[in-house]
């Protein structure tokens, strides 16, 4: 994705929308991958919820 972005960037003023699209699907993908963690965290660190997940 980062050579999309770079690539999305030099070519800003022909095309915009590939930058923002580049952009956002990176987000969607950091997001999910940020939940996907938390879950797996969540299961085998059971025993030791200090605090409730965010």
């Amino acid at each position: 994705m980062g050579v999309v972005i770079i690539n999305a960037a030099q070519y800003y003023n022909w095309r915009p929308a590939n930058l923002w699209a580049a952009i956002l699907v990176s987000a969607v993908i950091g997001i999910l991958f940020y939940h996907a963690v938390a879950a797996v965290e969540r299961r085998v660190v059971s025993w030791s919820r200090t605090a409730p997940a965010i």
